[in-house]
Order: structure tokens, then C-alpha cells, then sequence
């Protein structure tokens, strides 16, 4: 073997390792690429999912906000909605001294609120027009003094006459103390 030939030999040896290299280095390239756009996705889905719970939570916010103002709302109508049957009811109640029903009534009424103060002496106050009905039951009655109170509302207001005692049985009082009692049935009775 010449020279010659021994060149050609290491020359094809050489070319015969640079292109193994060569092929090794393009592989390990590929894989580095691959291996590269795997993190690129996995930091692209991280960030996805980052940004989709920080949507999530901020459509979470929304939505409790936005379900909040309706209930207020929704509250809001229910109490202008009781608040003008109580309106009406409150008008009505003048007339309830002409009415038959009340009439007979007023009278338990009146002794269920004598019985507050068994022992004191008490003035009851109550429209002109039930004077003259409720006189004969305090008729006898020592402690009792009655006054005809124009500004009293349908039924009574009594008073300790020391002032440590004061019962408004009036049905303005009676319809005020029972308003948040009565809400829910106006509600309940208009499907609300």
C-alpha cells in the first residue's frame, strides 16, 4: 500500500467519522429541539391553566356580586311591596270604627289590656267614638279613668298614672308590631 492510498484511506475514515458525528450531533439536535418544545408547551399550558383559574375566580367574583345585587333588589321590591300594603292597611284603619266586627270586639281588647296593670291606676285613651262603648266597662272601676282622645287611633292606649307603664293597643301599634309577621304571608299570598 503507497501512500497514496493510505491518504485515501484516513481521508475516507475521516469523512467516514465526521459524517457518525455528524449524524450523532443532528440527532442529539433534534432531540435538544424536541425536548425544547416540550417545555415551551408545558410552560404554554401552565400559563393556560394560571390564566384560566384566574379567570375562573374572577367570573366566581362576578357572578357572587351580580347574584348578591339581585337578592338585594329582589329584597328591595319585597319591603317597598309590604310597605305599601301596609300603607293601605294603615288607611283603612279609621273605618274600623264603624265596622260591626270591631265594634264587638273592642271591649276583650280593652280588658286584655287592663289586665297589664291590675293594681295601678291608669288612664285609658281612646277615640270619641268607642267613649261611650267602653265607659260602661270601666264604669266600677276605681282605678280606671277614661278620656276620649281625639288623636287616638281604632282601639286603646293605656297609661299608668305614675307613668311607669304604657301599653298603645291601638290597631296602628298592633298592625306595626305585627308588620314583620305579616311580610311573609303578603309574600307567600302574591308568590313572592
Amino acid at each position: 500500500m503507497g501512500l497514496a492510498q493510505l491518504i485515501a484511506r484516513l481521508e475516507r475514515e475521516a469523512d467516514a467519522r465526521v459524517a457518525a458525528i455528524d449524524a450523532q450531533a443532528s440527532k442529539e439536535l433534534a432531540e435538544v429541539v424536541r425536548a425544547r418544545e416540550r417545555v415551551r408547551s408545558a410552560v404554554r399550558e401552565d400559563e393556560l391553566t394560571r390564566l384560566r383559574a384566574v379567570r375562573r375566580a374572577r367570573l366566581g367574583r362576578e357572578l357572587a356580586l351580580a347574584r348578591s345585587r339581585a337578592r338585594a333588589k329582589t329584597l328591595d321590591a319585597r319591603r317597598a311591596f309590604v310597605a305599601r300594603v301596609m300603607e293601605r292597611v294603615a288607611r283603612l284603619l279609621p273605618g274600623a270604627l264603624e265596622d260591626p266586627s270591631y265594634l264587638e270586639s273592642v271591649s276583650r281588647q280593652t280588658t286584655e289590656v287592663l289586665a297589664y296593670a291590675p293594681d295601678r291606676a291608669v288612664i285609658l285613651r281612646c277615640a270619641p267614638p268607642l267613649a261611650t262603648r267602653l265607659a260602661a266597662l270601666c264604669t266600677g272601676d276605681e282605678r280606671v279613668s277614661l278620656e276620649a282622645d281625639a288623636a287616638c287611633d281604632a282601639g286603646v292606649v293605656l297609661v299608668a298614672q305614675d307613668g311607669s307603664l304604657e301599653v298603645d293597643d291601638t290597631l296602628r301599634a298592633r298592625l306595626a308590631r305585627m308588620a314583620g309577621a305579616l311580610a311573609p304571608l303578603f309574600m307567600a299570598e302574591v308568590g313572592g
